[in-house]
């Protein structure tokens, strides 16, 4: 494993240690927010940290040990550890690959491609017709970010009955055509009234299909009729909106640089709803991501 880089606070549970965000439009103070939910950690985070920077290494996600650095920098095992705090062995090893994969994914479209709608538009293309079972979308001589992504896609579709795999895929492929909207907006100009933005952001923040992957990763199916209804869909829709908003607050510094069975598994899924808004909070408030801007390609020295 890479040496590990100076993050300040560095014991779990530290959220509270506050970090003063600045840039190069100056230092701002993010807001604070109070979830009544109480943050809980895998025992395994270590163990997960070593595996998702194993995994991003020969995936050549990362390629050199300076961006490797980078990466193990902005803790993306402790956001899995406080969002699956129940996950062990492979079961935590699926989420935290994800979320590795979501923000180097994030970071891609910060970059060059990020500012060619043509391009944007065939990648998402090429791993929506992965979802959808389109033989070869990807291949070999695919980039390593979809190489990878398909790779995921099958490891989580795998532990799914086909109405989970049929919403996940639904998901999925929602997070990945709101992120080639936001991006296309950002270079042509796009709605910035307050609705519609909050609609956006709730796809593309990425929680609806980690909830997804969350059950086969955690062990359980919430049944898809009690998922297509209220009250499970609204507070989905409520816990993807408290994330998407905590992610902008703190984000902001670097956008503008760059049955009996039945019933366990519901009280399981608002569990990790539970989890997942409370570890947001708390990783978004200690991580160096979100303050001084890092260049958005991981493999470069």
């Amino acid at each position: 494993m890479v040496g590990r880089p100076a993050l300040g606070p560095t014991g779990l549970g530290t959220s509270a240690a506050r970090v003063r965000r600045s840039g190069a439009n100056g230092s701002f103070w993010p807001p604070r927010f109070t979830i009544p939910f109480p943050l809980r950690v895998d025992p395994e985070v270590e163990r997960m940290r070593a595996h998702g920077l194993d995994w991003a290494r020969s995936r050549d996600l990362v390629t050199t040990d300076a961006a490797a650095m980078r990466l193990d920098g902005a803790r993306f095992d402790r956001l899995t550890a406080y969002a699956y705090p129940d996950a062990r062995g492979a079961g935590a090893d699926l989420p935290t690959d994800w979320m590795y994969w979501f923000f180097l994914f994030d970071d891609w479209f910060d970059g060059p491609l990020g500012r060619d709608p043509a391009a944007m538009r065939e990648l998402v293309g090429v791993m929506t017709d992965h979802i959808y079972g389109t033989a070869d979308a990807v291949t070999a001589a695919s980039p390593p970010l979809l190489r990878a992504f398909a790779e995921l896609h099958d490891r989580s579709a795998a532990g799914m009955s086909p109405a989970a795999r049929g919403r996940f895929a639904e998901d999925l492929a929602q997070y990945l055509f709101t992120n080639y909207i936001e991006a296309f907006h950002r270079v042509r100009g796009g709605p910035d009234d307050l609705d519609t933005v909050t609609h956006m952001r709730r796809y593309s923040i990425g929680v609806l299909p980690s909830l997804d992957f969350g059950e086969p990763a955690l062990g359980f199916e919430v049944d898809a009729q009690l998922l297509g209804g209220d009250p499970l869909d609204r507070m989905r829709t409520i816990t993807a909106d408290v994330i998407a908003c905590v992610n902008e607050a703190h984000s902001l510094g670097k956008d503008l640089a760059i049955g009996e069975t039945t019933s366990a598994a519901v009280v399981r899924y608002l569990q990790m709803m539970r989890d997942w808004m409370v570890a947001s909070l708390a990783w978004s408030e200690e991580t160096p991501r979100y303050g001084d801007h890092i260049p958005p390609s991981w493999t470069s020295a």
